[in-house]
Parts: structure tokens; C-alpha cells; sequence
């Protein structure tokens, strides 16, 4: 669809922070993050309260974040991009 096209990769949302979204549509405040180190004891630094503030402040700035891990995109990818499409289309 249209709406896929406006995906910016690695978008610095924060004034100071240097935090970044894997992928976002800027325009729509919609951002996707590919969660990586499932298989690592305590999830990898996706697991972390660190990244919790991220998502937090993010969210808390206006932005809709959508996690998947791996696993998920390989296994399931049509969910993944139907869901993120239907995010776009909200108001």
C-alpha cells in the first residue's frame, strides 16, 4: 500500500536523546521495532529498563510503537505488516 512508502529507517525521535526507531512513519507518529536477542539469557538489551524508557517516553511524547521480535517477522510476516498497516489507517 501507499501508506508503506512514507517508512523512514532509523529516525531519531528524541530533542536530546539519541534514541532511535528501526522504522517509522514520521507524518503518523508510527514506529516499528524489530527486538532483537530473544534467545539471549534476559531477552538482550530489548529487555531492559532502558529500553522500557524509550518506549515510555516515546509513547508518552505521542507515538504508537509496535515490537515484534524476530521470530515473529520470519514466521509470521504477513501479521506483521497487516497490523502495522492498520495502525497507519487509525486516526
Amino acid at each position: 500500500p501507499e501508506t508503506l512508502k512514507e517508512m523512514s529507517i532509523e529516525v531519531c525521535f528524541h530533542p536530546v536523546r539519541r534514541w532511535r526507531f528501526d522504522f517509522a512513519w514520521v507524518d503518523k507518529k508510527v514506529a516499528v521495532e524489530v527486538d532483537g536477542g530473544q534467545f539471549k539469557a534476559m531477552g538482550g538489551r530489548h529487555n531492559t529498563d532502558a529500553d522500557r524508557e524509550k518506549i515510555n517516553t516515546a509513547v508518552s511524547m505521542g507515538w504508537r510503537v509496535l515490537k515484534f521480535s524476530g521470530n515473529q517477522i520470519n514466521t509470521n510476516p504477513k501479521w506483521c505488516v497487516d497490523l502495522v498497516i492498520a495502525t497507519l489507517l487509525l486516526k
